[in-house]
């Protein structure tokens, strides 16, 4: 299932103010959404008498509101490969439909008009603070959101909310759990060396993991999946954290030995590594995101 965060201005008949929408789309069609792959990106377009065009930062989006915006159409061009949607307004600031692609692929989709009284990331066009929250621009689409930090060595602190960077604050399980049941993607990044990867947060959650990525943020594995017992020995796994040292809290592994299973599927689903090879990355420090 896919997340993308529209920017949108509003249609027919008023000025023309920027609006996000959220479009939630699974990969097979059945009437019902499902959020076991999700992945998210940022698109910005105009809309103008209800006519949808491409926006200024080049996404190939077009489309249009019709039947007094009962109905949206949209084609998205993407490496010059077509993505068609349509759907009908279910409820207010909710439209709902199907999707296909020109391979034949398809699914459900679910577009809702952003909450103006609901602070979030899906906004933020720069790094840094946003009404209050630390947001992430510029990885893989932006509108991250930081839940938890691993600075240096010290206590792990629960907080309601991040209020800063330079110390190990995590989000409380009340906080923290809220916001992962209205997210559907984890993006882990190590600060120092720049590396980062993105999971699903439902398929992390795998409860037959051996340490699946839970309510409580500070724990020194946030998540631990392998193929044949818990071991860590065998090169069959996939970790956030290390189970020791906090020389290496902010560590990812993905080894793949004996190939990928239902058990034990590539958790890592988009990464600015190759996830052709087996791979080991090393850090004292973490930041932890969710959209």
């Amino acid at each position: 299932m896919k997340i993308f965060i529209f920017l949108f201005l509003i249609p027919i008949g008023v000025s023309a103010v920027e609006q996000d929408y959220r479009l939630t789309t699974d990969s097979w069609v059945d009437g019902t959404l499902d959020k076991t792959t999700a992945s998210s990106s940022t698109i910005v377009v105009n809309v103008e008498n209800g006519v949808i065009s491409p926006g200024n930062n080049g996404d190939l989006i077009s489309g249009s509101f019709v039947e007094n915006e009962k109905i949206i159409n949209l084609k998205k061009n993407e490496s010059q490969r077509n993505t068609y949607y349509l759907g009908k307004l279910i409820d207010d600031r909710q439209y709902q439909g199907v999707w296909y692609d020109i391979d034949g692929n398809g699914g459900d989709f679910r577009m809702e008009w952003g909450d103006e009284e609901k602070l979030d990331c899906s906004l933020a066009t720069e790094t840094g603070w946003h009404h209050g929250l630390y947001c992430n621009a510029e990885i893989d689409g932006g509108g991250w959101r930081l839940v938890a930090v691993r600075f240096n060595k010290e206590i792990h602190i629960p907080v309601e909310k991040i209020t800063e960077l330079n110390s190990n604050q995590y989000l409380n399980p009340g906080a923290w759990t809220q916001l992962r049941d209205e997210s559907t993607e984890i993006l882990f990044v190590q600060p120092d060396t720049k590396v980062w990867g993105v999971m699903n947060i439902s398929k992390a959650s795998n409860q037959k993991f051996c340490s699946p990525l839970g309510d409580n943020l500070s724990k020194k594995v946030l998540v631990h999946a392998e193929k044949e017992g818990c071991s860590l020995e065998n090169l069959d796994y996939t970790v956030v954290g290390h189970p020791g040292s906090l020389d290496y809290q902010g560590n990812f592994y993905r080894y793949k030995k004996g190939g990928w299973t239902t058990n034990y599927p590539d958790l890592w689903i988009r990464t600015n590594w190759s996830q052709q090879q087996d791979v080991s990355y090393g850090s004292s420090q973490l930041m932890v995101f969710v959209r």
